[in-house]
């Protein structure tokens, strides 16, 4: 039996220690992560409000695009209708 309880109470202390090493490692971790949190904060604050921007730029391209398809079209009409009037005066002219 003493064999037993040196066998055990030899073991103890390395359990021990993995055990506290474990508890260290997981208490790094923990504040390593809340380090990466703190830092990356502001990173974040400013990674949105950049998305945001782009966003409204996006809608301001969108907007700005629209009118001047319309404008485009618009001036395409004008010309047709130039042409075509100039086009009727020749005709006049060739029949004076």
């Amino acid at each position: 039996m003493s064999s037993w309880r040196t066998a055990t109470f030899s073991s103890r202390p390395a359990i021990d220690a993995k055990f506290a090493n474990d508890m260290a490692s997981k208490e790094t971790l923990e504040q390593v992560k809340n380090l990466l949190k703190q830092e990356l904060s502001p990173i974040n604050s400013k990674l949105d409000g950049l998305t945001t921007k782009l966003s409204d730029i996006d809608t301001a391209v969108n907007f700005l695009s629209g009118k001047y398809d319309a404008l485009l079209n618009q001036l395409k009409d004008t010309n047709r209708m130039k042409f075509k009037q100039a086009c009727g005066k020749s005709r006049e002219t060739l029949n004076f």
